[in-house]
């Protein structure tokens, strides 16, 4: 059994029991762990992860001028940096233009060191379907149909960036979540009415369920990085799932670090106060900079004091 992870969302009687050792155990088994947990009368209600872990809580007109100093027009070599082996993007996930971005820009990706992408969106189950796909024996309408079978959000987006990744210079695509039919199956079980976020305890329920999905993330990640070949992984997950309590404390404690960028987006359903406040602060630089209008922007952030190592916004406009 791996050590227990320590993460200020998994309490006591989470960390010890979702270990990484349950990931290898059948759908049935992984399923009973998660509705087990979520059952349990003493596992205590836990804190939306939407209230980052970060301390960082600056006044927002001093956040407003560190934005306008130091942003600058994205580049993605700076944006991923050159270090450690692992970029978290956090997204929206409705939001087409991160997508749209990184399939453009994948070639970038390949000189900053990067072989491969793993992908929330699909679960690990799903994985020799990517290779078919890759290997060029499946065309895009089985990624598409993946998608739309068991992910939903804008299939046709998230398959115009596997269908990049594929072209010259070819970047590795991996399956990382739980399997598509585990979820629904524990969600049926424990939520009758359909979600986590419509059970009667959602916030202690939904907590789980994330940090569930989290250990299994972050497992198959640490997998694929032990893989002779693999350079530097991009993972691209919702931002619930960037912040600094979910996989990157989850991912250092199985040793790997990582480095945490977040797509800033308008209309994020899920914001933490670190996101807000920071989309604040991206308007603000646009606002007294011309050269950064109608562009897309970086801001780089001390991960020390803010959980993060920077943030990204592809459009103008106010929240």
């Amino acid at each position: 059994m791996m050590p227990s992870l320590p993460t200020r969302v998994a309490v006591a009687a989470l960390a010890g029991t979702l270990g990484l050792g349950a990931l290898s155990a059948s759908s049935e088994s992984s399923v009973s762990e998660f509705l087990r947990l979520a059952r349990e009368g003493d596992v205590p209600a836990i804190e939306p992860r939407r209230v980052t872990a970060s301390t960082f809580h600056p006044d927002i007109g001093e956040l407003m001028n560190y934005a306008a100093a130091n942003a600058k027009r994205l580049d993605w070599a700076q944006a991923l940096g050159s270090s450690p082996r692992v970029v978290i993007l956090g997204e929206t996930h409705p939001d087409e233009s991160n997508k749209r971005a990184m399939s453009e820009q994948l070639d970038r990706f390949r000189t900053a060191g990067v072989t491969h992408l793993a992908l929330e969106m699909f679960g690990d189950d799903l994985q020799p379907q990517l290779n078919l796909f890759a290997e060029g024996t499946q065309d895009s309408a089985l990624v598409r149909r993946i998608l739309a079978r068991t992910w939903g959000w804008r299939p046709e987006v998230y398959t115009m960036l596997v269908d990049s990744a594929r072209r010259e210079p070819r970047v590795g695509v991996a399956a990382v979540d739980v399997p598509h039919e585990e979820r629904e199956t524990a969600i049926r079980r424990m939520c009758p009415q359909g979600s986590p976020a419509n059970c009667s305890q959602k916030a202690r329920v939904s907590e789980i369920y994330l940090a569930w999905r989290d250990d299994r993330i972050a497992f198959n990640v640490d997998q694929l990085l032990k893989r002779s070949g693999v350079g530097r992984v991009v993972l691209l997950v919702g931002a619930l799932h960037s912040d600094p309590a979910a996989l990157p404390a989850r991912l250092k404690a199985l040793g790997h670090e990582s480095r945490v960028v977040v797509f800033i987006h308008t209309k994020d359903p899920h914001p933490n106060e670190i996101t807000d406040r920071f989309r604040t602060g991206m308007v603000a630089a646009r606002a007294r900079r011309n050269e950064l209008r109608g562009v897309p922007v970086f801001l780089p952030t001390p991960r020390a004091a803010t959980g993060y190592d920077g943030f990204i916004s592809l459009k103008d406009g106010l929240p």
